[in-house]
């Protein structure tokens, strides 16, 4: 009778232990994503101002981690560039913008050190912009 109780006691903590292994293990391969911007913008043609005619962001690239960049631009009139650039202004991504557009584009960038998000407008631009961004640490 005690013989099976101590079998019982040691197969139930086997079955805890091999339980939380798994699970350890399964928590270790899962992407941990964090908002590391969002922002909107809305734009109207009676503002616009020679002097302010770039929106700028910057947020910080993590080596070995992935960002993804959701971008959504709805322009009733005019255009806009949407463009990333890293510290040393190397253009990491770039796409012109047009109002005949309805643009939602998700796009993925890797690297490491600070980088810059540009909105850039003109006097005929008048919508709204809205980006944000996710980090993937893998």
């Amino acid at each position: 009778m005690i013989k099976k109780r101590i079998i019982g006691v040691i197969l139930i903590a086997i079955i805890i232990i091999l339980g939380l292994f798994i699970w350890k293990v399964q928590g270790n391969k899962k992407s941990k994503i964090k908002e590391v911007l969002n922002c909107e913008y809305h734009i109207e043609k009676e503002e616009y101002e020679e002097q302010y005619n770039c929106f700028k962001d910057n947020f910080t690239m993590k080596k070995g981690a992935e960002y993804k960049l959701k971008w959504n631009v709805t322009l009733s009139s005019g255009d806009c560039v949407l463009k990333v650039e890293n510290s040393n202004k190397e253009k990491l991504w770039e796409e012109k913008v047009t109002a005949d557009d309805n643009f939602e584009k998700d796009i993925t960038l890797e690297g490491e050190g600070d980088a810059v998000v540009y909105i850039e407008i003109n006097e005929e631009t008048e919508g709204k912009t809205s980006l944000i961004i996710d980090e993937l640490v893998k």
